[in-house]
């Protein structure tokens, strides 16, 4: 008797048809941070249905380069229709030479400046991170941006060609995502780290304002946090999202979420030159800026309740290895768009 697929398997398969009467967009993406050469790569995989028919089908990726981060680069590549493949009974793209499945990916992206190459595998869990808590949040219309991390704490084995630079890596920390929906939201804060100080701590967070018809919502906060000896730490209720605060200056994300006794606060940051800028287009055609990092700094804080007051209880620093993404519509705070 066949075993079905893992819940974080089934996270992953393809939510987009051809068949759709509505427009919509699809990504999947993975990172890493490599150790010891201050570098970390993003890899994502998108589908585009605009409301006015066409349909996009791309992979991005950006080099980011901790040492130098004028370095860092993004390519693109646009793929025709014909030479795409969706597997539907597994989750499984292939665009062009590119190719990903679940816990796997490999492809090659170039222009006249740059050329990157990669070929990995990475760990993944039979149960990944669902942000939202109710699954009708999931298979109905609202929220229009719908969010996953089927695998959000991994480690990836492979190698990685950067301009005829090879690197061949072995359990190095990273995570794979994926999203979808008929519109991003209005303004978006996404932060994740598992490469810490402290070995085996996982972070992810998002604040968000979305669109409610012609009514744009206040920041709304989702926070999780997974330790090695104590049960994770998930703060996504309806009223916490609302009593949960995330607040964004410029490039800097304060956040702080409470639950029972336990609680965390902390931030995220890069300067400029540590992000790179793209452009991530709507079903409407309408642009947001995506200020992506992958190589930001960061703290968490973990927090309980002693006889009414919050102490302390322990401190995580991430040191150049956590992921900061800013979602903004015509701001770009003095980050270079790439893309």
């Amino acid at each position: 008797m066949s075993h079905p697929l893992p819940t974080s398997h089934q996270d992953n398969f393809v939510r987009w048809s051809p068949e759709n009467a509505t427009g919509m967009y699809e990504s999947h993406f993975f990172k890493f941070n490599l150790p010891g050469d201050a570098r970390a790569f993003w890899c994502r995989f998108t589908i585009l249905q605009r409301d006015s028919g066409p349909y996009a089908f791309e992979v991005w990726s950006i080099v980011f380069d901790t040492t130098t981060p004028a370095q860092s680069f993004a390519l693109k590549e646009r793929f025709d229709v014909s030479n795409v493949h969706i597997t539907r009974d597994h989750f499984e793209l292939r665009f062009g030479e590119q190719k990903m499945g679940h816990g796997h990916s490999q492809g090659v992206l170039k222009n006249e400046h740059h050329r990157v190459r990669w070929n990995v595998c990475w760990t993944t869990p039979d149960r990944g991170l669902r942000h939202f808590p109710q699954q009708s949040m999931y298979e109905g219309d609202f929220p229009k941006t719908k969010l996953l991390s089927p695998a959000p704490n991994s480690r990836f084995h492979g190698s990685l060609d950067i301009d005829g630079t090879l690197y061949d890596f072995s359990d190095v920390p990273g995570m794979q995502g994926h999203n979808w929906g008929r519109q991003h939201a209005e303004s978006w804060v996404w932060a994740h780290c598992n490469a810490f100080d402290t070995p085996g701590v996982i972070f992810e967070g998002v604040t968000s304002s979305i669109r409610v018809g012609p009514i744009k919502s206040p920041p709304l906060t989702l926070l999780h946090l997974a330790l090695p000896d104590e049960e994770p730490l998930t703060i996504n209720s309806w009223a916490s999202m609302f009593a949960s605060t995330g607040r964004r200056t410029e490039l800097r994300w304060r956040f702080r979420g409470k639950q029972g006794n336990r609680g965390i606060e902390g931030w995220f940051q890069a300067p400029p030159e540590r992000f790179v800028g793209v452009h991530y287009e709507d079903p409407s055609s309408t642009i947001s800026n995506c200020l992506n990092s992958k190589i930001a700094d960061g703290q968490v804080r973990l927090l309980h309740k002693d006889n009414g007051v919050w102490k302390l209880k322990t401190l995580y620093v991430a040191r150049a290895t956590a992921a900061l993404e800013i979602g903004l519509k015509g701001i770009t705070h003095g980050v270079r768009l790439h893309l």
